[in-house]
């Protein structure tokens, strides 16, 4: 009996090894399979890599609403060495695949920002962001440019107090104090 029990075993494998070597033997099979090992093969090496890359850079994917406050690095050569190194902006719209288009003191940004190029703002207070504009486009460079102290026709102010009233300079052009204004006032509240 145990005779029988071996030899169907043995015939049931010879006969899935022919069928198997039948439709290996299929040229169009045999593609479709070193396709598919391919394929397979590629998603496996694009999710490692992306492992890897996050990792490496230390990418951290952060998900923004509408209306949070977040900022934008401003590349060196837009600006001057007493300048804000970040522009403040505030989420006007999100699109697909965590792109953002942000909206500054100035108005909307002409390009759309992916999430790893924007960062969270803390928790200051920017009023200029409460109610931007909405109807102008600008550019990032001309948007750091009009930010800038140094470009504001040289204005600067020697106030010894705190920089809140129209008294001084810099406060009533709506300008932040630059390095330029009262290098030993530290109570001054109009920096940038």
């Amino acid at each position: 009996m145990q005779d029988d029990g071996v030899k169907n075993t043995s015939s049931k494998k010879q006969r899935r090894a022919q069928v198997l070597e039948d439709v290996t033997n299929d040229p169009i099979y045999q593609h479709k399979i070193y396709r598919r090992l391919a394929n397979d093969n590629l998603e496996r090496y694009h999710i490692r890599m992306e492992h890897s890359m996050d990792a490496k850079y230390r990418i951290n994917k952060r998900n923004y609403k509408v209306g949070d406050l977040v900022k934008v690095h401003i590349a060196k050569i837009d600006r001057g060495p007493g300048d804000r190194s970040a522009l403040p902006c505030k989420v006007a719209k999100v699109l697909d695949n965590n792109i953002y288009q942000l909206v500054c003191q100035f108005g909307i940004l002409q390009n759309a920002f992916m999430a790893g190029e924007v960062l969270p703002l803390g928790p200051q207070e920017f009023l200029e962001l409460e109610d931007p504009p909405m109807d102008t486009t600008i550019t990032l460079v001309e948007a750091a440019r009009l930010q800038s102290g140094a470009l504001s026709g040289d204005i600067t102010c020697t106030c010894k107090a705190k920089c809140l009233s129209m008294k001084c300079k810099c406060k009533k052009a709506n300008i932040p104090c630059g390095s330029g204004c009262h290098a030993k006032n530290t109570g001054c509240k109009n920096r940038s």
